[in-house]
């Protein structure tokens, strides 16, 4: 009895250890636990303890030791006929099979657990195995099978109380009716019947054939297909005189030629206004007055994209007196939105807002939080075109709460850029500082310490982004130690993380190092995992950056061993990026391709396109140093690719610049000039000038290397104007660097001279020692071409 009760005390540390994310401790203590009740005899408290150590090794993916433990742990269930104890088992062991890709094993264990939940009725848990079941079926490509298990698990579960399994049970089965094999095998049953149907004569019947395999190509995404069917569908109701069901297939077919148009391919818009406007007769006709409001939002959209701005208002305006009409108030709220998009391209801003003020009133009363966050968004960049930077931030920062509340990654993302954007504006920042400056001169902020800091973390982050780098690092610092005094460690690390950043920008090495390992001793101290996987990662680049490599390369194994004991994917992922990033180092190209493969493997593994693309385009810059054109260009298109998918713009940007570059060493100067016209297209999106600075100046000295020196000086001149604006001395030198090469080129050597001397001025005011040695150089050619040897 005393043993017993030795091997359930050890399980009850571990299990606390469980509880405070201490995993190697809670697996220490398991083991121990096991020892003692194999000792004793305590089969039941054997089950539990390996179905725990299961769970541990299940995490951080020992599967070969997860299936080990579990497979004990069933055993002595099965033993004390703990039948609640025998299902988990059973799904445990199941889940690792699944994983190590033992799929008729997976299957036939999920199917005794999903048994003994029928006899016990547990309908939430019979759910849960129909869709593991489910999952199984897709990788073995069993797509019949996988629907049918997709379906059942949905009907065991309560519509209000499981809205998001549901949710997520319903998008697993529109990606399985987006599968080739899916739709090549139902649209094959199909046409089979539709072809029996059309020698017996039975037109009528043929047409709900159509009705099915429109809607299976709509699934799909082949609108090609789906247009195909409707047309023959439209040809089947003529013949039948039905010219109502006609009609009606007519706007279908519209709303999907409209999307092959949006999709790149433009000529089908006058096609759907063609059918639009066919269907506009026939249904007019008639008392169908929503269909009515639908066309003419269509052919509103479509006069929207061909820039036919007062047929579009038009068309908006009788679609959104129909919607009132009938009452809807949501089709009201969409039809004031469409007349602010015309209004907002007719530059008419002060219309424009009151277009979208309506639609959002309207959206508020619904409580539509996705129609609330657009014209909030909406509204923002009205007040932005009108230079009301308080008013655009409100908006902003409303609709960016919406999209964080509703899990909108692509919504948040646009809607924070337009937020910093603003915060980097002078007026704005010049403005905001004031006040926090004003702030801090009160009497009782001396006193309030908590208070006085809030202020100080705030208007450290405003010079950071206001680019006055001196006045943001006193300002951290004095931030850093007020933290300090009121002992605040979660915020010091952060601000000593923030400070260390600013620090390595501005190539305060040794200082940026004394900051992260600061940050990351509290981090460590306070058991801080999630924070610490980026600190790791910052860490490790200013070290490798002072060539401590061999420091970094141990900062990396203890973060290694770290997130292997906890099962810590994420923090594991960055881990082989690092190691790939110090092998790249050392020049060891075999090892860092091996590393960003193993970090490739675990996104691939979670479906996380975001960090899949970053892999690609860590492997594409890999095999750019190594100058390996081809093998370059082959990752960075797939890289491309995804971000495309995922509306990535930033990285979009990115990577048609390199993609330019390898094209500037493969000689395609058509390929080069596509993607850097490519990058400034998603920089103007942006509105991020920086970015449109570096597409301008690749693009004027691709034109001016290729002779379009009109083009080139367009796209100089646009750079210039940039930096003009931002007042940065050192890039204004840059853009007047190639302002001279161009009237170099163009045999205006005066012009020429005095770009290069206005350049070399301003490099010797900022002591830009490489811009100099420019700038000397290219004024000595000068004179050496004109003979002028002396000078």
């Amino acid at each position: 009895m005393a043993e017993i009760e030795e091997g359930r005390k050890y399980e009850k540390i571990a299990l606390d250890c469980l509880k405070q994310n201490n995993l190697s401790e809670a697996e220490s203590n398991f083991l121990q636990a096991l020892k003692l009740m194999e000792q004793c005899g305590d089969e039941q408290g054997q089950a539990y303890v390996q179905g725990n150590l299961g769970n541990l090794c299940f995490q951080s993916r020992r599967l070969d030791k997860a299936e080990e433990y579990y497979s004990k742990a069933l055993t002595y269930m099965e033993k004390v006929n703990d039948l609640r104890g025998i299902e988990s088992s059973l799904g445990n062991l199941g889940s690792v099979l699944f994983y190590k890709g033992k799929l008729d094993e997976a299957d036939e264990t999920y199917k005794k657990a999903l048994k003994l939940l029928e006899q016990a009725n547990d309908t939430e848990g019979q759910s849960i195995y129909n869709e593991n079941l489910g999952n199984v079926s897709l990788k073995k490509d069993d797509l019949d099978a996988a629907e049918d298990y997709f379906n059942r698990a949905k009907t065991f579960l309560d519509s209000e109380k499981h809205k998001d399994r549901i949710k997520q049970i319903e998008d697993k089965l529109i990606d399985l009716q987006k599968h080739p094999k899916y739709v090549e095998s139902k649209e094959k049953s199909l046409l089979v019947e539709i072809e029996s149907l059309r020698q017996a004569g039975k037109t009528k019947e043929i047409l709900t054939k159509y009705q099915d395999l429109e809607e299976l190509y709509y699934q799909g995404r082949n609108m090609e297909k789906a247009a195909d069917v409707i047309s023959k569908s439209i040809k089947l109701f003529e013949e039948l005189g039905d010219k109502r069901s006609s009609g009606i297939c007519m706007g279908n077919l519209a709303g999907i030629l409209l999307q092959l148009g949006y999709s790149g391919q433009p000529e089908q818009f006058d096609k759907a206004e063609g059918y639009c406007k066919r269907a506009l007769e026939i249904i007019q006709t008639g008392q169908d007055k929503r269909r009515q409001s639908y066309l003419l939002g269509s052919l509103g959209n479509i006069c929207l994209h061909k820039k036919e701005l007062d047929n579009a208002w038009e068309h908006y305006s009788q679609s959104l007196g129909l919607m009132a009409e009938l009452g809807d108030t949501l089709g009201e709220a969409r039809g004031y939105s469409n007349l602010g998009n015309v209004r907002l391209l007719q530059e008419n801003y002060d219309d424009a807002r009151v277009q979208f003020e309506s639609s959002l009133e309207l959206m508020e009363q619904l409580e539509n939080r996705p129609g609330i966050a657009q014209q909030c968004e909406s509204l923002g960049d009205i007040h932005l075109k009108k230079e009301n930077l308080h008013e655009a931030e409100i908006f902003f920062s409303r609709a960016s709460a919406l999209f964080e509340a509703m899990q909108d990654p692509k919504g948040l993302q646009q809607a924070q850029d337009k937020l910093v954007y603003i915060m980097g504006q002078p007026k704005y920042l010049g403005r905001r500082q004031e006040e926090l400056l004003n702030e801090l001169k009160k009497p009782e902020l001396e006193k309030d310490d908590k208070s006085r800091l809030a202020v100080l973390d705030e208007l450290g982050n405003l010079y950071f982004l206001a680019g006055e780098m001196d006045k943001a690092v006193s300002t951290m610092r004095e931030t850093s130690a007020l933290q300090e005094k009121l002992k605040d460690e979660a915020g010091l690390s952060s601000t000593l993380e923030n400070l260390g950043g600013i620090l390595k920008d501005v190539n305060d090495l040794k200082g940026a190092e004394e900051c992260f390992s600061r940050a990351m001793e509290l981090k460590e101290k306070n058991n801080d995992t999630q924070g610490l996987t980026e600190l790791y990662g910052n860490r490790v680049n200013v070290l490798m950056m002072l060539g401590q490599l061999p420091e970094a390369e141990k900062i990396i194994k203890k973060s290694t061993r770290t997130n292997k004991k906890n099962g810590n994917e994420v923090g594991l992922m960055n881990d082989y990026r690092n190691m790939g990033n110090l092998s790249m180092q050392k020049n060891d190209w075999a090892n860092a391709d091996k590393f960003y493969k193993s970090s490739l493997e675990i996104n691939t593994k979670s479906n996380d396109k975001y960090e899949i693309s970053e892999d690609y385009r860590n492997r594409g810059n890999l095999y750019l140093q190594k100058e390996d054109w081809n093998l370059c260009e082959k990752l960075m298109l797939e890289s491309l690719k995804i971000s495309e998918e995922i509306n990535d713009l930033r990285n979009i940007c990115h990577d048609s610049r390199v993609l330019g570059s390898i094209y500037s060493e493969k000689k395609s100067r058509n390929k080069q000039e596509e993607y850097y016209k490519k990058a400034l297209e998603i920089s103007n999106q942006l509105k991020d000038e920086m970015e449109q600075r570096i597409d301008h100046r690749n693009l004027g000295e691709l034109c001016l290397g290729r002779g379009y020196r009109e083009r080139a000086n367009e796209h100089f001149k646009a750079a210039l104007e940039i930096s003009l604006k931002k007042a940065n001395k050192k890039e204004i030198a840059t853009d007047y660097r190639h302002m001279g090469n161009l009237s170099f080129n163009n045999g205006e050597r005066a012009d020429a001279e005095k770009y290069y001397r206005d350049a070399l001025s301003l490099t010797l005011e900022v002591g830009d020692k490489i811009g100099t040695a420019q700038d000397y150089t290219y004024i000595g050619n000068l004179k050496f071409k004109d003979g002028k040897i002396d000078e």
